[in-house]
């Protein structure tokens, strides 16, 4: 017998080391897949340039191994020189948690470096988050100073001091250009767009047709370019009746196998600027013939065309100026601005460099007027810049030279990218430009400013409510709540309510380390300094007769800075049996649902709105009594969203010393999918803490694997892994005076997110 049990003894060992060994071969076989589908995108990113593919196998590398430090810092790479950059933001870091001077010799231009700090940097930029961008641009800095940057860096370590300190104050412009806001709103033109470059638009006199240039396939050559795009061609697109534009079409009378762009159109229409890849770029004529007909390209002088670049031009509108931009020797530096006068032969005259006024020691490109010719609109990339390319905006006299210097257009129409060749239809207030944004079509895409939009019915009922609201409405303190009305018993209210914050907490005491989580902060009822906006119970209630006395539950939003009452989407759920119940919308910023419970009723409200942070608050309803009414109210304020801001997850929940999310979690966790979902630029990091009690390292795996399940649930419900960072902190971020008491410590397993790009 004890023979049997010694050779069972030895069949389970033998069981378990095969299946120990199964396990070590499966994942070296994972990382051999994911260093073979590096290598491939290795291929088509260094030999063939073609980084959407090359993108493609890095992530699924990463699928494979998400330790690859290769492919991160590869797939970071790919996004950083797309429209979607601040996606390289994820990849870049995870690098860097692994080793800071990780390092893949990647040849770049003037505005791109290798090294990760520069990369991290410029991927904060691109989330708008300036201030971590800045921090990791003096790292950058700091290397270059060191000599320890990239071998590419110190090769160009001129450039690279001057770009790096460019960027630096590109944030600064940006963080206060986003303080103040222009009052319009931007628009993808989508029927204009495709997944190529598509810019360049320029409009005839009635803004009803329109010419760009675009990069699709579908024009007179199939070949590729260096830059691995398709060559330039024109368009031409119609606005119809609806004021939508038609599906562009090429226009075949400029386009050949060669490079053609639309550079300028005259005020009359019948001339349109072209420019071309000829003698490093030159600008060309074309006249109509009448009848949609056009004669073939004239170039437009050697007074304007040199053996430099020459990109873009703009003719005043009665025809004697002409405008554009050039890189030749003598102006302030990389694109300038020049304006030649047309002579009484018709011919251009010599160029006049527009000076410091407009120009910069940076890029500065495609001019154009306002049609009454009062301010010059053009793209720069030098110190007013918030990012790349920006409009500015100068002041011009009545011989059509700046009289001021110039200011930056302003947000929206700017972005933390390049916007570049606006067009106006018949003032500043709007217009037509290009831009890469990331919520674009898969490139370069076109624009429309627009002013004014029309604002619906409900929208404007909203308003009118609101003002009123703001007009009568003071606010008071909770201990004035009971001279509303004497039939509702707020008092009663307020007692039964504390009765069950305390029962609640009580009953929770023995649970906290199972739950891995902390009691929620909406049980903590609000003090007297709690300030609370006027409103009457008793006219506002739902009248019911004295057989059938409720409970009603009131909830007021309000935005944290200003106090003043917020519309937002709220729910109610029951907790045990998961019902939804919709609140009844009393005026701006107030629910309510009324109950005719018999018992005590656990109730979850959920409060999201865009832009803001989302609030679940758990709410104990009281039986309804039989001789009164009895309303709870409850202020719930909600924060906008701020970078670098963490935020507690505070109905997310683990068992004691698991890493499982358990199910009550679920509803906490869709709404911040929600969240992610109304915003797809902004991109979060998870972070899980544990508090003091066992070894460190243990606790930093766990908090760790707790923040990588949260994000897997995020990827589950569709979120783009890119978009999501965990980390792990273990127990090195404790809430201050947390560390003697069961209930403080159960504070510290807390899971938090914060926004760090958007």
């Amino acid at each position: 017998m004890q023979q049997i049990l010694n050779f069972k003894a030895v069949i389970l060992l033998f069981t378990f080391l095969n299946l120990i060994s199964a396990g070590r071969v499966n994942a070296q076989d994972l990382i051999s897949e994911a260093d073979l589908l590096t290598s491939q995108g290795d291929v088509l990113y260094y030999k063939e340039g073609k980084k959407e593919l090359a993108l493609n196998k890095y992530r699924e590398a990463l699928d494979k191994n998400p330790e690859n430090l290769k492919a991160n810092y590869m797939a970071g790479l790919c996004y950083v020189q797309s429209f979607r950059k601040s996606l390289s933001l994820v990849y870049f870091l995870k690098v860097y948690d692994k080793n800071q001077s990780f390092l893949s010799e990647v040849k770049t231009n003037s505005d791109l470096f290798p090294d990760l700090e520069f990369l991290i940097a410029k991927a904060y930029q691109s989330g708008n988050n300036f201030k971590r961008a800045s921090e990791f641009y003096e790292k950058f800095e700091k290397s270059l100073k060191a000599n320890t940057a990239s071998r590419f860096a110190l090769l160009h370590k001129g450039e690279a001091i001057r770009a790096a300190s460019r960027k630096k104050n590109e944030c600064l412009v940006a963080e206060e250009i986003l303080k103040f806001p222009i009052d319009r709103f931007v628009e993808n033109q989508k029927t204009l767009n495709s997944a190529y470059p598509d810019y360049g638009p320029v409009l005839s006199a009635d803004n009803k047709t329109m010419y760009f240039t675009s990069r699709r396939p579908s024009g007179p050559s199939s070949a590729l370019d260096e830059d691995l795009h398709f060559f330039e061609d024109i368009y031409t697109s119609s606005k119809n009746d609806s004021g939508i534009w038609d599906a562009p079409k090429p226009a075949a009378a400029f386009n050949t196998a060669g490079h053609e762009s639309v550079a300028g159109i005259s005020q009359d229409g019948q001339t349109l600027f072209l420019s071309k890849g000829d003698n490093n770029g030159d600008l060309y004529t074309c006249k109509s013939s009448g009848k949609g007909q056009w004669k073939n390209p004239v170039s437009i002088g050697n007074k304007i065309n040199s053996q430099f670049r020459e990109t873009a031009c703009f003719q005043s509108a009665d025809g004697k100026q002409l405008y554009f931009t050039s890189d030749r020797p003598g102006g302030l530096g990389g694109l300038d601005i020049y304006m030649s006068r047309k002579r009484s032969n018709g011919k251009w005259g010599v160029p006049v460099n527009l000076g410091i006024k407009v120009n910069s020691p940076a890029d500065d490109d495609s001019p154009c007027l306002t049609k009454d010719g009062k301010f010059l609109i053009y793209s720069s990339k030098g110190s007013k810049s918030m990012g790349g390319y920006d409009f500015l905006i100068a002041p011009m006299d009545s011989t059509g030279l700046p009289k001021g210097p110039s200011r930056n257009f302003g947000y929206p129409a700017n972005s933390s990218d390049d916007d570049n060749t606006f067009f106006p239809e018949d003032s500043l207030n709007q217009g037509y430009f290009t831009s890469y944004r990331e919520n674009g079509m898969g490139d370069l895409d076109i624009y429309h400013l627009q002013k004014d939009r029309p604002l619906s019915d409900s929208i404007l009922k909203d308003m009118s409510e609101f003002k009123d609201l703001a007009a009568k409405n003071t606010p008071l303190l909770e201990d004035r709540l009971n001279e509303f009305s004497k039939d509702s018993s707020v008092t009663q209210a307020h007692e039964a309510d504390l009765a069950a914050v305390l029962d609640s907490t009580l009953a929770n005491k023995g649970q906290e380390n199972n739950h891995g989580g902390i009691l929620p902060e909406e049980y903590s009822y609000p003090g007297n300094s709690q300030a609370y906006y006027k409103y009457d119970p008793k006219k506002d209630l739902v009248p019911s007769s004295r057989q059938n006395r409720e409970t009603a539950i009131r909830i007021l939003v309000l935005d944290t800075e200003s106090k003043l009452p917020l519309d937002a989407d709220v729910l109610f759920t029951i907790i045990k049996t998961n019902e939804i119940i919709h609140p009844r919308r009393i005026r701006n910023g107030v629910y309510e649902i009324a109950l005719h419970n018999h018992r005590n009723v656990e109730l979850m409200a959920s409060i999201d709105k865009n832009g803001y942070y989302f609030k679940n608050i758990r709410i104990l309803a009281p039986a309804a009594g039989r001789e009164t009414s009895i309303i709870i109210s409850r202020n719930v304020e909600l924060r906008r969203h701020l970078l670098n801001r963490p935020r507690i997850l505070r109905n997310v929940f683990f068992d004691f010393d698991q890493a499982i999310v358990k199910s009550e979690s679920f509803p906490e966790l869709d709404m911040l999918v929600n969240t992610l979902n109304s915003d797809p630029k902004m991109i979060i990091e998870v972070a899980g803490h544990a508090d003091f009690v066992g070894d460190e390292a243990y606790n930093y795996n766990l908090s760790l694997e707790r923040a990588k399940n949260v994000l897997q649930y995020l990827v589950e419900k569709g979120i783009d892994k890119a978009r999501l960072r965990p980390r792990g902190f273990g127990e090195n971020i404790p809430v201050p005076g947390t560390d003697d008491s069961d209930e403080g410590r159960a504070r510290n397993r807390r899971t938090e997110f914060t926004i760090i790009a958007r």
